[in-house]
């Protein structure tokens, strides 16, 4: 259809419903949702047909309207009166009805009477026919007796496989779907809520301990511009008021983040997955999903469906597959996103009730793999690429052997963000080993690649084609060469805070320079190990080739997790007093090393006082490098009285422009300012994602791109331009 045509269509007004398809649409967002970027990007022409059936034909038994489906393969059948509440509606795949085989029923519920969100706009009609299950609609979704009715008598009219049956609503009747579905856990195998309603809020606490029984998969499908504007639920919100024009005399919900809250916290009780605190606090994650949920998951990701990111977070049950799935839909409203039916079906599709014992089951294979090693491999410089060796079943089968029946993504110890690998290859495979390669720098989350002594963690192992998910836990890296060349120290200062740090001593008669590193915000406080401390810059920094070439001495202290934005004025003042106890560090070290006073140069890369380290030892250093980092941390301005110090510092500094965890204004502020102040001595530059790619890294994933300094790390520019500079002694 014609990008005009589209627009007309969405300005048509609607009789049945008294409003146009853009008006009603807008009705459905918070104060922020632009409703015409909504309907005119790549959007506008799937929500189109999306929800066509339910404007145009307001009928709900109109003849039109069941040609209408059955030109999609779709057979519509209307049982009962329509107008009685007793009354229900069946779609079914034409020609299932004389077959053997038995078909999964989605029961979609909706408050009674409802034409304008009829539930052929929850979007499992249209792959009904593509996915091969039955679509039930009862009249009255308020009514479990109705509902439950309307359940049996389509299960012995139709071919329906009694273990997969699951139960979905949109808004109001997402909160009616999770209510049912934990008031007959025995019945449904899994429930979809659309919308941010949670549902379960209303079960008594009686029939929250039965569904915990025999658990009950959910998944949570909403749009991040909901009406409600609930998202983060780690963030307050203000009051819920409905917008102007949308309804008379209706009250306000002061209490919504209470009611998410409480929702999230029943459906983990129910599955028995880790529960956290009602404040969700997310302040120590880099996940992009996470951000965007306000909540902690098992394992989360960004997909990009039509244009639009989905953040995707999992908790998982005692398989280890997902039997919570919470999705997050960039810039969608309150209404049912066109890809909502397929990621509910994806969910639900390995999930069945037994019909004996009640208890849920994942239909997948058994993994026709026995164990699973990896190993990190290291040049002289750094991580190369990480192999896996997985030990292979005898008579397994089938072994799939192309890198796309693959996906492996871990989890370690030293940080709370998951990472995935892209970059895989199939290097061997034999009767009894498959061997698997990841080049180092196609993770999204370089930290665990590295590897100080080795690092601990779960890796996940998917193989694709039978859709089985396998974990490895304990998996170690070997150890650097370099890394044995670091030495450990730790320092109190005047604050009374302990830093300990790392440092390497160059051997040479002459006077060498000294870098300092200071990286941002670490994954946990473990500050005895190495691994939380040394990163891919000083590895290199110590390494034999980088030595031969610019002979230094290295320094890299530890960064205290704390200080957060969250934490206002006191954090402000941990980091300030940290700042200045690392100066004083700075100013030892010269002195144990012997290091050239004119040639002290900083790097700061990532979160926290880089700028404000930076300027409290300003008079120490030469020259800087800025990498990737957070200018104005507090976001109060309190930094900008540290960059006066810095009108003179020769500082070199680069972003990704695409960079999200620590977005690329935040250096382009720092450099303006310094600009404005004089500062002459400066090198700026932002990578685009074309460079990150060219590189290696994986810009598909939000975090990947802020790992951009991994390219001034691997060249020597940056560190020909720090050397360049000598500073000028009184």
């Amino acid at each position: 259809m014609m990008r005009k045509e589209i627009e007309q269509w969405w300005n048509t007004f609607i009789p049945h419903i008294g409003m146009t398809p853009l008006e009603f649409m807008q009705r459905m967002g918070d104060k922020d949702f632009d409703v015409r970027a909504y309907v005119t990007d790549s959007y506008a022409e799937p929500i189109k047909t999306f929800i066509e059936s339910s404007l145009i034909y307001g009928d709900d038994n109109s003849p039109e309207r069941t040609e209408y489906w059955k030109e999609r393969g779709i057979e519509r059948v209307v049982y009962g009166d329509p107008e009685d509440l007793t009354s229900r509606t069946v779609y079914y795949p034409s020609g299932i009805r004389g077959s053997d085989g038995k078909h999964p029923l989605i029961v979609c519920v909706y408050n009674a009477g409802s034409t304008m969100l009829s539930l052929e706009s929850l979007g499992f009609v249209h792959i009904a026919a593509r996915s091969g299950f039955i679509v039930l609609v009862p009249k009255d979704g308020n009514s479990d007796e109705h509902v439950l009715r309307a359940v049996e008598e389509t299960a012995a009219a139709y071919p329906v496989d009694r273990e997969r049956i699951f139960i979905a609503g949109h808004s109001f009747g997402g909160a009616t779907a999770g209510w049912q579905a934990v008031r007959h856990p025995d019945v449904y195998a899994g429930a979809c809520i659309l919308g941010f309603t949670y549902g379960c809020t209303d079960n008594t606490e009686e029939e929250i301990q039965k569904a915990k029984e025999l658990r009950l998969p959910m998944i949570n499908i909403c749009g991040t511009r909901e009406v409600s504007r609930a998202l983060p639920l780690n963030v307050d919100i203000p009051e819920f008021v409905v917008p102007p024009k949308v309804a008379d005399n209706v009250t306000p919900l002061p209490h919504m983040k209470d009611i998410c809250l409480n929702g999230v916290q029943n459906w983990r009780r129910i599955n028995g997955t880790k529960e956290y605190s009602m404040e969700e606090d997310c302040s120590d994650t880099l996940s992009i999903p996470e951000m965007a949920f306000g909540l902690h998951a098992d394992q989360s990701e960004t997909r990009d469906y039509l244009g639009r990111k989905h953040y995707v977070c999992d908790m998982l049950g005692e398989e280890g597959l997902p039997i919570i799935r919470w999705v997050a839909v960039e810039d969608c409203p309150h209404t049912i996103p066109p890809t909502a039916a397929d990621l509910a079906w994806e969910f639900f599709r390995d999930i069945r009730r037994d019909a004996v014992t009640k208890e849920i089951r994942y239909d997948v294979p058994e993994p026709f793999w026995e164990s699973i090693r990896a190993e990190v491999r290291y040049d002289r410089i750094g991580p190369k690429y990480t192999e896996f060796m997985i030990r292979l079943k005898e008579g397994s089968g089938r072994i799939p052997v192309s890198a796309e029946d693959f996906s492996i993504s871990g989890f370690s110890d030293m940080t709370p963000v998951r990472y995935q690998f892209k970059a895989l290859r199939v290097e061997s495979v034999s009767e009894k080993e498959m061997r698997l390669m990841v080049p180092a720098v196609s993770a999204d989350r370089y930290v665990p690649v590295y590897g100080g002594r080795g690092y601990r963690g779960e890796m996940r192992v998917r193989c694709l084609v039978p859709g089985y998910e396998f974990t490895a836990s304990d998996i170690t890296g070997t150890e650097l060469p370099q890394t044995k060349r670091y030495r450990n120290g730790y320092y109190t200062g005047s604050t009374g805070i302990t830093i300990p740090y790392c440092y390497y001593q160059a051997e040479s008669r002459e006077k060498l320079p000294l870098i300092v590193y200071a990286t941002g915000c670490l994954g946990d406080n473990n500050e005895d190990d190495n691994e939380q401390i040394l990163g891919p810059g000083p590895l290199k920094m110590a390494s034999e080739e980088f030595q031969s070439r610019f002979p230094c001495h290295v320094m890299a202290p530890w960064y205290p997790l704390g200080g957060h934005p969250e934490q206002g004025e006191a954090g402000q003042r941990m980091l300030e007093d940290y700042s200045r106890n690392l100066t004083e560090l700075v100013e030892n070290v010269i002195r144990e090393l012997g290091a050239d006073v004119s040639r002290v140069y900083f790097i700061g890369n990532g979160g926290g006082a880089i700028y404000q380290s930076l300027s409290l030892g300003e008079h120490i250093y030469a020259a800087a490098a800025m990498l990737t980092t957070i200018f104005d941390f507090f976001n109060d301005g309190s930094e900008m009285k540290y960059l006066d110090n810095l009108s003179g510092m020769p500082i070199y500094i680069t972003h990704a422009s695409s960079d999200m965890p620590c977005p690329v204004k935040r250096s382009r502020m720092s450099y303006s300012r310094l600009k404005e102040l004089g500062n002459r001595e400066l090198y700026y530059h932002e990578y685009t994602d074309r460079e990150l790619a060219e590189f290696g890294i994986d810009t598909d994933n939000e975090v990947g791109s802020h790992y951009s300094a991994l390219v001034d790390y691997a060249g020597d520019d940056m560190f020909r331009w720090l050397f360049s500079y000598r500073r000028k002694l009184n």
